[in-house]
């Protein structure tokens, strides 16, 4: 009996992922949903508001109570000129898969039940690949190689 090869069926995962670029280097953050993802990065706007808002004279800003529009004043006029690029990605399920085995902890946290720590680590093991590696996707999650 000869062995065959199996393949394992493409399971497409969507992530919304966002990037901000500031002085020391480039954060990554990933989510399942828009929302999710949203709530990351007003937790980093309001963390760095004071260090980031200040009028003319070197004294804080109020931070506005709507996140929408602090999120957009704290990037249209932050001290340090920071920037954000925002992607959804479809990945599949395999490179998920490697990603994990990059990062033992994720699946540590998935194995809790704590999906927002699970996430949040699969974030920073994305750091390590290369957007070639994850799958040969483009920012529009299509396919930068042929299809087959």
């Amino acid at each position: 009996m000869s062995e065959q090869s199996v393949s394992t069926p493409a399971m497409p995962v969507e992530f919304h992922m966002a990037a901000i670029e500031h002085g020391y280097g480039v954060n990554f953050y990933a989510d399942l949903t828009p929302e999710g993802l949203v709530k990351r990065i007003n937790e980093y706007v309001t963390e760095w508001w004071s260090d980031e808002m200040l009028d003319d004279e070197g004294d804080v800003i109020p931070m506005p109570e709507d996140m929408e529009e602090a999120r957009a004043s704290y990037f249209a006029n932050g001290q340090s000129g920071e920037h954000i690029v925002f992607s959804k990605e479809t990945i599949d399920l395999a490179m998920i898969i490697k990603i994990i085995a990059k990062s033992p902890q994720a699946l540590a946290y998935l194995m809790q039940g704590d999906i927002e720590l699970a996430i949040g680590t699969l974030s920073q093991a994305l750091q390590s690949f290369t957007l070639s590696q994850l799958m040969g996707i483009n920012s529009t999650g299509e396919s930068l190689e042929g299809s087959d």
